[in-house]
């Protein structure tokens, strides 16, 4: 390894979750609706937003939050946490990746509880998952599916050139990397047009401009996407 070369330091950053952060699009339209119009949800205690990694879930999901005053729940804190405390809480609540729940018959019967006590008692539910929920085999019988089923499903669909452009250009203002226009758009004509794949390209960018002290280039660029293609072979 060369001398100028430096193994970057795992510094944390913070993500900007706020609204002014959040790139709109025909992808993700519906749920931004949904969110505003809280707590006029047609009376329905509970909606489901569902869509690929990295599609910005918990983007939605924390300015619902924020929203709401609710308290987000990992679904390991939702596994641990007995059905009782959260009954206890009246909160509303953020569960995310709730489609680990599906399958586990003591998990889904504590969302099946809690989904009533939440329609009667005037609290609210959010749910992220990668699936929509009809595509599951559900462990606790019909009623469960039932519920989920019968509630609002928002979904986000596969984003366009312009949308990945911007969600490319938010990551990047995370990190507090400056990046051109036309590098992205060099970028997205030789990747696959996923919000992951973005992801891990800025994740990588970072690392590698770090390590080499070198600026968002498209040299720098070419050089990242060769090595990530490399390794998906």
């Amino acid at each position: 390894m060369s001398a100028a070369r430096q193994i970057p330091l795992d510094l944390t950053f913070r993500p900007s979750y706020g609204r002014d952060s959040l790139v709109v699009a025909s992808c993700n339209q519906m749920a931004v609706g949904m969110i505003d119009r809280w707590p006029d949800w047609s009376g329905y205690p509970l909606v489901t937003l569902f869509g690929p990694p990295a599609s910005g879930k918990h983007h939605l999901a924390s300015l619902w939050a924020n929203r709401a005053q609710a308290r987000i729940l990992s679904v390991t804190e939702f596994f641990e946490a007995p059905l009782e405390e959260l009954i206890s809480q009246q909160k509303n609540f953020v569960i995310e990746r709730a489609d680990f729940i599906i399958g586990d018959v003591a998990q889904e019967e504590k969302l099946f509880h809690l989904y009533n006590h939440a329609h009667q008692g005037n609290i609210f539910l959010f749910l992220t998952m990668q699936t929509h929920p009809a595509q599951f085999t559900y462990a606790h019988g019909g009623h469960l599916a039932s519920r989920l089923q019968a509630a609002p499903i928002l979904e986000i669909t596969k984003p366009d050139e312009q949308t990945l452009a911007a969600v490319m250009v938010k990551l990047c203002a995370d990190r507090h990397m400056d990046i051109a226009p036309e590098i992205v758009f060099y970028a997205l004509d030789r990747m696959e047009r996923t919000f992951l794949s973005v992801k891990t390209l800025v994740e990588m960018l970072d690392q590698e401009s770090l390590a080499d002290k070198r600026k968002i280039t498209i040299p720098l660029l070419r050089q990242v996407m060769t090595r990530l293609a490399e390794s998906s072979k």
